[in-house]
């Protein structure tokens, strides 16, 4: 007696072959929009450490020169000056001895009306060497230098006994997009004293 046995094959259905298809899409959906997601923020935080690094550099530079200034004032000698615009503090300026030459120089820093922040050294009496040190992606919508301690020393009707400290007060952004606003405080204390 011959038995032949049957062996039953199974596939998939249509509605498991769907679920199975909806479930791949929705994974793969998540997948795409996770790794989108992270890429943004990468390259968001990028923009950032930028923007910081650049601003890092500029307040190190402001500090570094400013720390041995004497005769602190706010004046901008170097675009024959609006009185009006440093009345409101938004330039520094001061006596520097430059170590190379022994020569008292002025130098300042400033806010144009680029919205970018130079800086500038006296080469010659009254002949100034202007420097933009911020870069042009970034825009300065505020900069401040409050002044304290900085009447002349020799000032007999009205002596200054403080040290000389200049507060700096930076306020910014990007220009472009990603928009990246910042906001930087530091407080600068001469390091030597004027005669």
């Amino acid at each position: 007696m011959n038995i032949k046995s049957k062996t039953k094959l199974y596939g998939f259905s249509l509605i498991e072959m769907l679920i199975a298809t909806t479930l791949f899409t929705f994974v793969t959906f998540v997948a795409i929009t996770t790794l989108s997601m992270m890429q943004t923020v990468n390259n968001k935080m990028k923009a950032t450490k930028a923007v910081y690094d650049n601003m890092f550099l500029v307040v190190d530079d402001i500090s570094r020169e400013t720390k041995y200034g004497t005769y602190f004032e706010n004046f901008n000698h170097a675009a024959q000056p609006n009185a009006a615009a440093c009345a409101l503090q938004n330039c520094v300026s001061y006596e520097y001895i430059n170590n190379e030459s022994l020569a008292t120089e002025i130098h300042g820093y400033y806010l144009g009306g680029d919205d970018a922040i130079y800086k500038y050294i006296e080469t010659a009496p009254n002949v100034y060497d202007i420097e933009k040190i911020t870069t042009d992606d970034i825009e300065i919508s505020s900069l401040k230098f409050i002044l304290d301690g900085n009447a002349s020393y020799n000032d007999i009707a009205n002596p200054d006994t403080k040290h000389p400290s200049v507060k700096l007060i930076l306020r910014g952004q990007t220009k472009n997009a990603p928009i990246i606003p910042f906001y930087i405080e530091s407080y600068l204390t001469q390091r030597i004293t004027a005669n």
